[in-house]
């Protein structure tokens, strides 16, 4: 949050996330936790529970951390599938294989 107030600042350009210059993350590489969102399901878990309300939560609460620390958009979540002989790595980051 410091850090995207610091650079808000210095654009004097505005505060909010819709001011320039807008901060923009990739899910992939950047934790939400890293701004303050409370632990949310991977999205290999959203895929295995099938639950419409459970991945609509879990989208509100990353969507309410992110705007409080003043980031303006997502790039994400990616919809890759999971394949067999695909990186292990890449389980967490999938929805599943179908």
């Amino acid at each position: 949050r410091a850090l995207i107030a610091s650079v808000k600042a210095a654009s004097a350009m505005g505060a909010g996330p819709a001011d320039l210059p807008l901060v923009v993350i990739d899910p992939d590489r950047t934790p939400l936790a890293a701004f303050g969102a409370e632990p949310v399901p991977t999205a290999r878990e959203l895929g295995a529970a099938m639950d419409v309300a459970l991945a609509q939560r879990t989208g509100e609460t990353a969507a309410k951390a992110l705007r409080e620390a003043g980031v303006a958009a997502v790039l994400g979540p990616p919809m890759d599938v999971f394949e067999d002989g695909a990186a292990p790595a890449l389980a967490d980051r999938t929805f599943g294989t179908d």
